[in-house]
């Protein structure tokens, strides 16, 4: 665990800072704990003076947009760790580029001033809701009327937590799904650890979300780094974010030693994503032993989302179906929300049929490219398809 940090921090140890205005720097925002850790483990001032120059030159950001969520929560757990090695300049700093980015994000949230307020299910809301929440346990105590952002935090957690279905599956595809998973996640420990409201608890959805991840797999000897996955809905075949540090947390919070086995499985194979990768070394629970999943049924039915998934077996070579045919956003959703709370990621393409084989995709899904029926894997009816 502490290798992977580590090569995550010594990744972005490069002469050039990031050129945040101009480039996707999300995975910039995401190192920030990572280069913050570094330093604590080891004392190597190179850790401490990067991550400080890196969060300088992202005050240039105007509108931070979704990259100011990744950004506000690595800026806000960096503040934290680094707090006492800081000078009373940089710590002033600090502060201040919290205050201010976490002052826009709460003015927009809470004010309903962008759509993004408003897509409960969608993957750009837990991303500014992980900022706005790690920003806000930061500067509580320091400035005025952090209280109302807080407050605002648990009560809108809680309305997504509401939102989501009880399968553990995602309408948004599984790395867009892995997307919404790694923000939410991080922010409901943050909640839980930090202001004593267990969101964990009641969601059906997260307690089940490691089976979804589990059933979305190829045969596990026929992973590679850029093939692993059953790619419903947008989506390429390979993790996006995690979900080896998902599974952690969520082995160790509903004792599921299958999560644990996954997690191991996707760090071994090379294939997890080093995103959040501290969160290995913080919540890695060693009293949950790993169990592979020999024990479970071959088959499985995610009934909110209508998937079914059946393979051959657990152990090598299985071959693996699965076939979608449900409402797009999942049955919970459209039968409680008059309004659109679930993004653009969903595909026109029920009665989709996969099939794989020796690691190979002999019928396979679009992926990431048209949302239009003709591009899927499923019927046309008189040329005409879905909506």
């Amino acid at each position: 665990f502490f290798q992977q940090v580590r090569n995550f921090a010594d990744s972005r140890m490069t002469p050039d800072l990031p050129e945040w205005p101009i480039k996707d720097c999300r995975q910039q925002s995401c190192v920030l704990p990572h280069l913050a850790l570094m330093f604590l483990l080891t004392d190597d001032q190179r850790y401490r003076n990067r991550v400080l120059d890196m969060i300088r030159t992202a005050t240039r950001i105007g509108d931070p947009g979704l990259t100011g969520g990744h950004l506000l929560a690595g800026m806000a757990i960096t503040f934290d760790w680094l707090y006492s090695s800081l000078t009373a300049t940089d710590r002033s700093e600090l502060e201040d580029t919290l205050f201010t980015f976490g002052t826009h994000a709460f003015e927009e949230l809470a004010l309903f001033k962008k759509w993004t307020s408003s897509v409960l299910a969608c993957n750009h809301l837990p991303v500014r809701m992980c900022g706005l929440t790690a920003a806000g346990c930061a500067l509580y105590g320091t400035r005025p009327h952090i209280s109302r952002w807080l407050q605002f935090c648990v009560e809108k957690s809680r309305v997504m937590a509401e939102s989501l279905g009880d399968d553990g599956a995602s309408h948004e595809g599984i790395d867009y799904g892995q997307y919404y998973n790694e923000f939410f996640i991080k922010t409901l420990l943050l909640i839980k650890e930090l202001m004593g409201v267990d969101l964990f608890k009641e969601s059906a959805y997260l307690r089940n979300l490691p089976l979804f991840y589990l059933h979305s797999s190829l045969s596990r000897e026929a992973w590679t780094p850029q093939a692993h996955l059953i790619n419903f809905g947008d989506g390429v075949r390979f993790n996006r974010y995690g979900p080896d540090s998902h599974l952690r947390v969520l082995a160790g919070l509903y004792r599921d030693p299958t999560a644990q086995w996954l997690a191991d499985q996707h760090q071994l194979a090379e294939t997890a994503i080093r995103s959040s990768s501290f969160l290995n070394l913080t919540h890695y629970d060693p009293t949950v032993p790993a169990q592979a999943p020999h024990h479970l049924p071959r088959s499985h039915h995610f009934g909110d989302k209508e998937f079914v998934y059946q393979r051959s077996g657990w152990q090598t070579g299985e071959a693996v179906m699965a076939f979608r045919c449900g409402p797009h956003f999942g049955h919970h959703i459209l039968s409680r929300y008059t309004g659109e709370i679930g993004g653009g990621h969903m595909q026109a393409n029920n009665g989709t049929l996969h099939l794989m084989a020796g690691g190979d995709y002999l019928l396979a899904g679009d992926g990431y490219f048209c949302k239009r029926t003709e591009y899927g894997n499923t019927l046309r009816v008189n040329g005409q398809g879905q909506v």
